[in-house]
């Protein structure tokens, strides 16, 4: 398996923080899992730039697999504590010249270039299209995400 950042877990479980390493130097990263229902978490991965917490503005650090990879760890462990949980992804932010663009798409492509290891690990992974909720399939467009286990 390629390398992965390490990270540290809160005492929650439902934090956990590493640091991105690139071009752009060193920047601290959170995964944050926010119950917003019972058994129901949004995920949300935030960045510390100019000295605040803040997951609009890309890092461009060009570590998107090794991040993503960690991310996909991190997922494991949670769903290790936290077996039932349904996990809701979305993502809308701007790049560095203020310009609105989606996460979505970023999240997109690491869940398809994920998607066989991720079903292979026993999940299940679907997206919110044009047609409502449907089980993800690569080459479509989703306006947010879900990941369950089993």
């Amino acid at each position: 398996m390629e390398k992965i950042y390490n990270y540290k877990k809160s005492e929650s479980g439902r934090v956990f923080y590493f640091k991105s390493i690139g071009p752009n130097g060193v920047i601290p990263k959170a995964v944050i899992f926010k119950e917003v229902d019972p058994g129901q978490y949004n995920l949300a991965l935030i960045s510390k730039l100019k000295g605040a917490w803040q997951d609009k503005e890309l890092t461009g650090n060009d570590d998107m697999h090794k991040t993503f990879r960690t991310i996909h760890q991190i997922f494991n462990e949670f769903i290790a504590a936290f077996p039932y949980a349904l996990v809701y992804i979305e993502g809308n932010t701007v790049d560095k010249d203020g310009v609105e663009v989606s996460k979505n798409i970023v999240y997109q492509r690491a869940i398809a270039g994920l998607l066989t290891e991720l079903r292979l690990s026993g999940f299940n992974v679907g997206g919110y299209g044009a047609n409502g909720w449907e089980m993800f399939e690569k080459g479509k467009s989703y306006d947010a995400f879900f990941v369950t286990k089993g």
